[in-house]
């Protein structure tokens, strides 16, 4: 549908109803303030008006300075960037005291408080997360347009976003777990579980919650993408179990989640694997000898996971369990990966086949500056991108099974029943995490019957998805889920049709449904 349609949009107030808006405020405050005064000084007989003018003020302002007193994580300014107009946050939180493990955020207030429109509990939170595993989420945050602004080439100029999601809501990222961006550890000890993963990320959210219980009350949308696609669904379900049990005893929710977009996302790694093959293949990029090669891969990444399977169960037998090697998952892994070759030399960036390079070298060098470190409240800590199964990744070693595993069938069942959950993918993603798998993904879950909307959604027609008159993506909903494919994208598609990606945030936050999307 347009941009306009049945969901309703979010009016924004321009820089000039802002300034007029301050200066009335302003002007309100400073008649208020002198009208007091004035009806306190005609009511005395003990001072004359100037006396008491002169003596009033004092205790109120101190007392004002210690309630505004500055929160320890804020960000008053960022090297590069013009003076902020928008309330941010932004360090580190201790979520294992005994490893001394610390997961970094960094969180923008929605200018709709600024503007006066809505109360900071009453606009949702949106968390964005990056994949890897080991990534860091600034990819997100400062290259894909999420955050404030955009971080450019010459690796010191910070850019206001054209279409900042913080119109919309609070933003916030996550370094996360571990070892990924600022996220550090000081005794050399990684999540060595999803589940392990998704338990921190969650008290990272409590210690937020702490510093700042004026944000605890706001609904939760996670969204994220590439290996996001396990990241989010074992948090979010982490987060359903807790939630689940806090409400049986009577107490508060933990997080009050709401509705996740997972966005190109390794979902049923062997099954996307096989679509890349089919992709490829499809848009003429094989050849007899690279799908035999291809296929021999398949099939030794099949039997790797078969026997790792196999080795689980056995040693879940056992009375005595040793830890399993995970050598197996890791020779799986590879022998998927390897897949990538199918598209040969003519594909520079498989995330992007039309891209000629991988442009992400700005980051580094910006977020190890000194200055933006104090900025960012991070002390001394090193930022750190890491990328999946890349050599010296301590994050993926200790990771290996849910790289090449897939996701418990009733697991996505269970969140496609109970949140709005948004599948996207660009369709010129050529990785494994391409448009094809996914949808072959959602597929599966349908099929195994525990989606309570799966029938409704075999049954949904593709349609066309229009954003201000323009074709922007292929969408099939039924109720609080959808998959939409972003035309002209490739797996970075907030970066690539920012402004397609901006309103489907607006969407995912502020329609019912998905259906909404489609009409």
């Amino acid at each position: 549908m347009a941009a306009d349609g049945p969901a309703p949009y979010i009016p924004l107030l321009g820089s000039a109803d802002r300034a007029k808006s301050t200066r009335a405020a302003s002007l309100a405050l400073g008649g208020i303030a002198l009208g007091a005064l004035l009806l306190f000084a005609a009511g005395s007989e003990l001072l004359p008006f100037p006396a008491q003018l002169l003596q009033l003020p004092l205790k109120s302002f101190e007392a004002s300075a210690t309630v505004a007193a500055r929160p320890p994580d804020a960000v008053t300014s960022l090297p590069g960037a013009p003076p902020l107009d928008t309330v941010q946050y932004a360090g580190l939180v201790t979520v294992n005291s005994t490893a001394r493990n610390k997961l970094f955020y960094w969180f923008a207030e929605s200018s709709r408080v600024k503007d006066d429109l809505e109360e900071k509990s009453k606009v949702p939170i949106v968390i964005w997360l990056n994949g890897g595993p080991g990534a860091s989420s600034m990819t997100g945050w400062l290259i894909e347009k999420i955050g404030p602004f955009e971080l450019q080439s010459d690796a010191a100029t910070l850019t206001p976003t054209g279409l900042p999601w913080h119109e919309l809501a609070h933003v916030m990222m996550w370094d996360q777990p571990v070892g990924a961006g600022y996220a550090t550890t000081a005794t050399g000890t990684y999540a060595a579980s999803m589940e392990e993963a998704a338990a921190d990320l969650l008290k990272g959210m409590t210690e937020f919650y702490k510093i700042h219980p004026e944000y605890k009350d706001s609904d939760v949308y996670v969204t994220g993408e590439s290996f996001a696609g396990k990241w989010i669904p074992h948090f979010c379900y982490h987060v359903y179990e807790t939630n689940k049990a806090l409400v049986a005893k009577g107490e508060p929710v933990a997080m009050p989640l709401v509705g996740m977009a997972i966005g190109n996302g390794v979902l049923y790694p062997y099954l996307q694997t096989e679509a890349m093959v089919t992709m490829a293949t499809g848009l003429g990029y094989t050849d007899p000898e690279k799908l035999r090669v291809a296929r021999k891969n398949l099939k030794a990444c099949k039997q790797a996971r078969a026997l790792e399977d196999r080795e689980l169960e056995a040693i879940d037998e056992m009375k005595e369990r040793p830890v399993p090697s995970h050598d197996l998952w890791k020779s799986a892994y590879f022998k998927c990966d390897a897949l990538e070759k199918v598209f040969g030399e003519a594909v520079k960036f498989i995330y992007d086949i039309r891209s000629p390079a991988d442009e992400f070298s700005a980051l580094s060098e910006y977020l190890n500056k000194e200055e933006v470190r104090k900025a960012l409240n991070v002390g001394e800590t090193k930022w750190v991108q890491q990328d999946g199964g890349k050599p010296g990744n301590p994050v993926s070693d200790a990771l290996w099974e849910p790289q090449i595993s897939d996701l418990p069938d009733e697991m996505l069942a269970t969140l496609f029943n109970e949140y709005k959950v948004l599948m996207y993918a660009g369709q010129y993603d050529g990785s494994s995490c391409n448009a094809l798998g996914v949808a072959q993904s959602v597929d599966v879950v349908a099929n195994e019957g525990k989606w309570a909307d799966a029938s409704k959604y075999a049954n949904t027609t593709a349609c066309t998805w229009t954003v201000n008159g323009i074709p922007s993506g292929v969408l099939r909903a039924t109720g609080k889920f959808g998959n939409l494919v972003f035309l002209n994208s490739g797996h970075l598609v907030p970066m690539n049709q920012p402004a397609a990606g901006y309103e489907m945030i607006r969407q995912l936050v502020y329609s019912d449904t998905f259906t909404d999307m489609a009409s």
